[in-house]
């Protein structure tokens, strides 16, 4: 007749020895990586909150910066549209001025052209210089 051995399963209750030190071992060792593996986690937590705050805070900075960029693009626009606007009106007056430089030309030539008819027919040809 052959004798069959127990596993640990059917000894429950009857756990000696060596059996004891295995299960005592194995809960003790499921009992430090839960805690490690807890550990861990929390770390990661924290790691996370800190990456989510740096994140907001870059975010918001660089809105900042693209609202303060958008400003300062807005007033560049205006201060172009001034220019361009100030320069069309200088191109204007300086086209009237020519014009009107021409228009006193033309009265002085013609005056000037009456003055020497005049003396012509008064002094004659030999006054002229």
């Amino acid at each position: 007749f052959f004798f069959k051995q127990k596993t640990a399963y059917e000894m429950q209750r009857g756990l000696v020895g060596s059996e004891m030190c295995i299960r005592d071992s194995i809960t003790k060792r499921q009992t430090f990586l839960a805690e490690e593996e807890r550990g861990y986690r929390g770390k990661m937590d924290n790691s996370f909150k800190v990456v989510n705050e740096q994140t907001s805070l870059f975010i918001n900075d660089l809105v900042n910066k693209i609202n303060n960029l958008e400003e300062v693009l807005k007033r560049q626009e205006e201060r172009s549209t001034n220019f361009q606007e100030k320069w069309t009106n200088a191109e204007q007056i300086n086209n009237e001025t020519q014009l009107y430089v021409k228009n006193i030309q033309k009265q002085a030539e013609t005056e000037l052209t009456q003055m020497r008819q005049i003396i012509t027919e008064r002094f004659g040809e030999d006054q002229l210089v």
